[in-house]
This record gives structure tokens, sequence and C-alpha cells, in this order.
């Protein structure tokens, strides 16, 4: 998977900012993605700035079908949950076009995820679950 540090610096270019100091990358591991139908990736990684409302997410369904990083936002965090949204194009494994709203609950005690990916205008929900770190 391509490192999300040349999307940082794209990103920031974009918003007229700074390439943010600050930035974590979240690699996560998703242990059950074989029985989602193809809509969510083995491995994700979230780069986002502690406090900022927007991440960019990359995974194998990004770079396959994307541009390599999809804009997403940091929906809630807490000191015990952060929750991410993106939206992704994707064909599934029945070459289907959709397009799949995620989303990413990540755990801080236990680093633990769960994440649903839901096809918008179909009504169809595939979940994740397993760990990240940073």
């Amino acid at each position: 998977m391509k490192p999300l540090t040349f999307a940082a610096a794209t990103l920031a270019l974009i918003v007229g900012g700074v390439a943010p100091a600050s930035a974590l990358i979240l690699k996560c591991n998703v242990s059950n993605a074989g029985s989602s139908k193809g809509w969510i990736a083995d491995n994700i990684e979230i780069e986002y700035e502690d406090g900022s409302e927007l991440a960019m997410v990359s995974d194998q369904l990004i770079l396959k079908y994307g541009s390599g990083i999809a804009i997403g936002r940091v929906k809630s965090d807490s000191s015990t949950r952060t929750t991410f949204v993106w939206e992704q194009r994707i064909k599934d494994t029945s070459l289907q076009n959709a397009t799949i709203e995620y989303r990413l609950n990540y755990e801080k005690k236990d680093h633990q995820l769960s994440m649903t990916a839901k096809a918008m205008g179909i009504g169809r929900t595939a979940t994740g679950k397993g760990s990240c770190t940073f």
C-alpha cells in the first residue's frame, strides 16, 4: 500500500494550509474482509491530525478504483473511540458497480476496529472487525 505522506502534503496544498506536523497514521488490519463481497479491504490506512475534521484513507480498493486516497471525515473523537467515515465507488465480486459508504470505529483502549460498508441505494451492508496500530 502507498504511504500517505505525499497525500498529506497534497491535501494541505489543496486546502491552502501547511502539512500537519502532528499527523497520525492509523494502520488497520481487517481480519474478516474476505467475507465482505469485495467491499472491505484487508488493510486500511487512515491519516489525520489530532483535532482535525478531515482524514485521508487509503486501501487496496481506493488504490484500484480511486485516486489512491479518499478524503474522509473524523465523525467523532472521544477519549475512548474515534469514528471515521468515507465513500468509495467500487465493483464488488459480482462486478456490480456500487458507491460504498464506510464507517470505521477505532476503540482506543484495546485497539480494535469495527466497521460497516453500506452500498448506497442498494441497502446491503457488510461488516468488518480487526485491529489497528499507530
